[in-house]
């Protein structure tokens, strides 16, 4: 069976449009979607990630950073991904980095694992990118070199 990831809290995120009207990206109505198509799947194990420790996300990002993904403040910065702040908002990206973690664990127990989580690999050190808030991929690499997991890693882009 195939362990799927998903974060608690995307369902509450969503992007401000320019004239107000709110709305959610493409690519979390597509995991939304396929969430609710894995649900229904026997060959799928579905497991909502919700975890509170945020200390991962030191190991790619400033701590000027997630403050303001913390608190919304300073506005520029806490939306610097174009993904607009606000509140789930740190939740959310607590939830999927942790998805990309696990899912990369168990992968390399089974060989195979999906996290449905987006994001990944537009973010920088000191700000968001591309509706990227943070950089999983990185956080992911480092978790499992860390935790000495793996000797080495290869992210290919």
């Amino acid at each position: 069976m195939t362990v799927v990831f998903c974060p608690a809290g995307v369902r509450d995120i969503w992007h401000l449009g320019k004239k107000g009207n709110k709305y959610r990206l493409d690519s979390l109505n597509r995991l939304i979607r396929f969430n609710k198509f894995l649900i229904k799947h026997k060959n799928f194990s579905l497991k909502t990630v919700d975890q509170t420790d945020d200390s991962v996300l030191k190991l790619a990002h400033s701590s000027t950073l997630i403050e303001a993904y913390q608190k919304g403040k300073p506005k520029k910065l806490a939306n610097s991904s174009g993904v607009i702040w606000q509140k789930g908002f740190y939740r959310w990206i607590v939830n999927s980095t942790w998805c990309h973690i696990f899912a990369a664990q168990k992968a390399l127990e089974r060989n195979i694992s999906i996290a449905l989580a987006d994001g990944g690999h537009h973010a920088e050190h000191k700000s968001g990118f591309g509706f990227g808030p943070i950089n999983s991929l990185i956080i992911t690499s480092k978790y499992l070199l860390e935790h000495k997991t793996l000797e080495k890693v290869a992210i290919l882009d």
